[in-house]
């Protein structure tokens, strides 16, 4: 792997308290999806930091695009998920996404955005859909990712996949 050609990227790696927002988790769930983020995913971005890698942070948001009305969002819906509550933040523009109360997007200290690392909000599975991330990745001339997340059967994978299509090597952890 060139180093100076990859990227370490973390798709929904937020972790809200047991049963707030989308987190239907129980507290011994919460417990091991946390140790899990505390024991193996922050000693690899810790790592990634160390060599100088970009650190990338891909993330749902709720932009004002009308996406409840969207076929995904309908979907979203049906499963009982509230999309512009779910992932509204509290210091975005309101032009443009859906402000009020974080919920869902809580990060864990050990693996939570720095200064200087980037940012990709998303609001469909992959990361790479109607967001700027292949722009940053090529601005960036990367060619390799190093990937961590955990929902391998919707976001992380969804996102890698596309990163495959996209001519991306991808290397999940």
């Amino acid at each position: 792997v060139d180093l100076s050609r990859t990227a370490f990227l973390l798709v929904d790696v937020y972790l809200p308290p047991p049963q707030v927002g989308l987190s239907t988790l129980s507290q011994t769930d919460y417990n091991d999806k946390k140790r899990i983020f505390e024991e193996h995913i922050a000693p690899a971005l810790a790592a990634a930091r160390r060599v100088g890698l970009p650190i990338v942070y891909v993330a749902n948001s709720a932009p004002r695009i009308a996406v409840e009305k969207s076929t995904f969002g309908k979907h979203l819906q049906a499963v009982g998920t509230d999309f512009l509550k779910e992932f509204a933040e509290e210091s975005v523009d309101p032009l443009e996404y859906q402000r009020g109360p974080t919920e869902s997007l809580v990060y864990p200290d050990a693996i939570a955005p720095q200064p200087g690392d980037y940012y990709i909000r998303k609001h469909v599975y992959s990361g790479f859909y109607a967001t700027r991330l292949e722009a940053l990745l090529r601005n960036l001339d990367v060619n390799t990712l190093i990937a961590v997340g955990i929902r391998l059967d919707a976001c992380l994978g969804s996102t890698l996949l596309d990163a495959h299509y996209r001519n991306f090597q991808v290397i999940l952890l």
